[in-house]
């Protein structure tokens, strides 16, 4: 656990840090001293890198950027899972606990908004809390359907079907796994903020002008983003260059090229998720109308741009599912996939439209 609370104090110091040096630019500038959404912004972004850089990116990696010695990394038994681990078993049993975590708490806010339901009239959720309620539970299933099967799955299994000893980045890695655990805190902690009631889609112009808790989803959503992005660049990157020889591509498992195709639709679409809600985070903060239509913006852009990565987002979510159950069924009848090159075209096919 020292890991996690080193990330902790470096993130709270980090945080601090960047709101506090806007505050100054702000008083440089002759602006008002505070504004609460500008400094969240801004503080996370100091936040989230000293998160990293407590959680064990500092030790591991980014001291050798400046000439230092890294430092050996004795963690064992189940302190391994509590800290920056370059293990690819160890990060996706890591992936696999934060999902299931995500999929137990999504599961009870639909238990919640059964038990509204269950009779007429209202219970202790006005429609208000419902629609919040509503909204977490669809952005912690969507994230638990995204990222659960190549986070966990992927990252301890892929290496040893490929005869590889490792993930190609194992630092980054690991790094793009410790980005996860802040998308649960941030979307809870909305709920101290006023809470969201945009849907996951969160659409303009009603996510432009929520309430504060709005900032949080789009702050969860592009911290989910970046890991996937980091993600799909390490899987490609180890399914390219670190197969066993003799391994050629067709031989690979089918549930590789699952991978393979879902991180090529990761890589290609989850950036249009992150520019479209960092639009929406500078409308928020920085007065600028990207959507809002008396100011020369156009909500629909945001639809286009949203759309260009929920649909294939769809795939993201079924393509490794497809995999497991094909390989699943070779394994255990113990015969070739039937007709192999078929999926491996569909995956490819998918991946291309």
């Amino acid at each position: 656990m020292k890991p996690i609370l080193k990330g902790i104090l470096w993130a709270v110091i980090g945080f601090t840090g960047g709101a506090g040096l806007l505050t100054l630019v702000r008083l440089a500038l002759g602006m008002s001293l505070w504004d609460l959404e500008p400094a969240i912004s801004v503080g996370y972004i100091f936040g989230l890198t000293g998160w990293l850089l407590g959680v064990g990116v500092w030790d591991y990696w980014a001291r050798a950027w400046f000439g230092l010695p890294l430092k050996k990394f004795e963690a064992n038994g189940l302190s391994r899972y509590f800290s920056f681990n370059l293990d690819h078993k160890v990060i996706g049993l890591q992936y696999l606990a934060v999902f299931f975590f995500m999929l137990l708490t999504g599961g009870l806010f639909a238990m919640l908004m059964r038990l509204e339901l269950m009779r007429p009239g209202r219970e202790f959720m006005d429609p208000a809390v419902y629609n919040q309620i509503m909204s977490l539970h669809g952005i912690f299933m969507i994230a638990v359907a995204v990222a659960v099967i190549i986070g966990s799955f992927g990252n301890y299994i892929v290496p040893l079907m490929i005869g590889a000893d490792d993930m190609a980045f194992p630092r980054l890695n690991a790094l793009s796994f410790w980005l996860t655990p802040l998308v649960p805190l941030l979307l809870l902690s909305s709920l101290f903020f006023g809470g969201w009631d945009s849907g996951w889609t969160a659409y303009a112009p009603l996510s432009v002008t929520n309430r504060t808790g709005q900032l949080f989803y789009n702050l969860a959503f592009m911290t989910l983003g970046l890991s996937s992005i980091v993600g799909a660049v390490n899987f490609l990157t180890t399914v390219l260059t670190k197969r066993a020889p003799g391994l050629t591509w067709g031989r690979l498992p089918i549930f590789v090229w699952s991978i393979i195709a879902t991180a090529i639709l990761s890589l290609l679409a989850t950036n249009f998720i992150f520019v479209v809600l960092l639009l929406a985070t500078l409308e928020r903060i920085a007065g600028m109308a990207f959507f809002n239509q008396a100011g020369g913006g156009n909500p629909i852009l945001y639809q286009h741009l949203f759309w260009f990565y929920s649909h294939p987002a769809v795939y993201v979510m079924a393509l490794p599912g497809l995999g497991v159950v094909l390989e699943v069924i070779a394994h255990f009848s113990r015969k070739p996939l039937f007709a192999y090159k078929w999926p491996v075209a569909g995956f490819l096919g998918i991946t291309a439209l």
